[in-house]
């Protein structure tokens, strides 16, 4: 694969679980061995929050069509990948669209979170607006 051929995307994956009987069912080839995870394509460690979950990934044009058609996901954003400046094209698109938004805000929350100082104290910690990008 060259880099002219790849298209970065933020996935969002609306229930897990039902992803994966999905897969089992009907692509058991995206499946691990156990049937118990996703396999078949570059992609950032997964956020998961309850049973929803966003990756950021990279693929062919085959496998986003694949993606774009499957039951329960969401393509928030995506793009050509260019280089570094991908994953900022990404994001920039995410922040435009209010409905994914939306979603990306429900699973990577960035609100100011209370966490250990270490010291038996606590402080506020604010995680960051990107989940995950991917290397150049």
């Amino acid at each position: 694969m060259t880099s002219r051929s790849l298209i970065d995307a933020i996935v969002h994956v609306a229930d897990v679980p039902a992803l994966i009987a999905h897969f089992a069912a009907n692509a058991p080839q995206h499946l691990n061995a156990s049937a118990t995870a996703i396999i078949g394509f570059d992609r950032t460690p997964t956020v998961i929050m309850g049973a929803a979950a966003l990756t950021y990934v990279r693929l062919t044009e085959a496998e986003a069509d694949t993606w774009r058609a499957t039951p329960g996901t969401t393509v928030l954003a995506e793009a050509p990948f260019t280089g570094t400046a991908t994953a900022d094209a990404l994001f920039a698109a995410i922040d435009a669209d209010p409905a994914a938004k939306t979603l990306y805000d429900a699973v990577w929350p960035r609100t100011p979170v209370q966490v250990s100082d270490g010291a038996g104290g606590t402080m506020m910690q604010t995680p960051p607006a990107r989940f995950g990008v991917m290397a150049a």
